[in-house]
């Protein structure tokens, strides 16, 4: 009887060589009775998962948003640099505005401007934000739970 075993691992090998290398010694270490045909293994490297700032495209910008569009809740300025990939980088009214960030991403072929800031000083204190650009974007990079109009 034959079986088709798939094991995943991360064998943090440089090469599938390497990969397949350690994979055979595992296995005829783990059991010296197996009859093992090592031509027949075989070694898939799994893709990196994208997060949704880089299927996006987002690249920051200077410009934060012409006005708002909606606002985010219950997200701290360092999630947004998590998410965004870079700290504020938006010179803005700094009597009402603490922090702002400005992108773009790409959406269905275009480049879209983005923003994101705090409009009253201490909104980031709360977790309160206003943006400036497609609803859908927001929602893909903060998740719709944290996306209002």
């Amino acid at each position: 009887m034959k079986y088709k075993i798939t094991v995943e691992a991360d064998l943090d090998a440089p090469t599938e060589t390497i990969a397949r290398a350690r994979v055979a010694q595992f296995l005829i270490a783990a059991d010296h009775m197996w009859q093992l045909d090592l031509s027949k293994l075989t070694v898939e490297q799994i893709p990196e998962q994208l997060t949704a700032a880089q299927i996006l495209q987002v690249k920051p910008c200077a410009v934060p948003g012409d006005h708002r569009m909606g606002g985010l809740i219950n997200v701290r300025p360092k999630e947004i640099e998590q998410i965004l990939g870079f700290p504020q980088n938006a010179p803005d009214d700094t009597s009402k505005v603490s922090y702002s960030w400005g992108f773009t991403v790409e959406l269905n072929g275009e480049t879209v401007r983005c923003g994101i800031w705090d409009y009253y000083k201490g909104g980031d204190r709360e977790g309160r934000w206003s943006y400036f650009g497609p609803t859908a974007v927001m929602e893909q990079l903060f998740g719709p739970a944290s996306v209002t109009l």
